[in-house]
């Protein structure tokens, strides 16, 4: 059973409408089939996580992903980042597909960003002369911004997702 970290805030990444003379699950398939390059794919149930062999539970993932069809889990070591897909009928011939989108960071980031804001710190308090001091204040600079930074590839791959349905 994977884990996934619940505290992630998953945004809407956007939607598109899809015209296809597809049935329901033959567009799931084809939105499957589609996402599953993007990272390890699950198929999310409401119930049981174990009815499938890549599925979730909906209990399982972050409170914020609300429902949806297909959860894309494409975390490192220093971010936690996590889509979410829904396909729904949308009337004559269309499908609307909604993804959200959810990043954090990692406790080694944070634990990187914080080692490097301390050395800075050091080197404010410690540094010989103006010099070291400037440093010392550039890497707690750096450091921050790093430490809060969002995943420009979490947003990347939200739109290279909904241009792919594009035609």
């Amino acid at each position: 059973m994977p884990y996934f970290d619940t505290n992630v805030q998953m945004m809407d990444a956007g939607m598109i409408l899809i015209d296809s003379n597809e049935s329901f699950g033959e567009m799931l398939g084809t939105v499957k089939a589609t996402l599953s390059g993007y990272g390890k794919l699950y198929i999310v149930n409401d119930t049981n996580g174990g009815k499938f062999t890549n599925g979730v539970a909906l209990s399982d993932l972050p409170e914020s992903t609300a429902y949806c069809d297909l959860f894309i889990d494409r975390s490192t070591i220093f971010r936690k980042r996590y889509l979410s897909c829904t396909v729904e009928w949308a009337g004559e011939g269309k499908y609307a597909l909604k993804l959200k989108e959810g990043n954090k960071n990692a406790p080694l980031r944070d634990l990187v960003t914080l080692l490097m804001s301390g050395y800075g710190f050091i080197y404010v308090l410690m540094g010989r002369n103006i010099l070291f001091r400037l440093a010392g204040l550039g890497l707690i600079l750096v450091g921050l911004y790093l430490w809060s930074k969002p995943s420009v590839s979490a947003q990347k791959t939200a739109k290279e997702i909904l241009m792919a349905f594009q035609k």
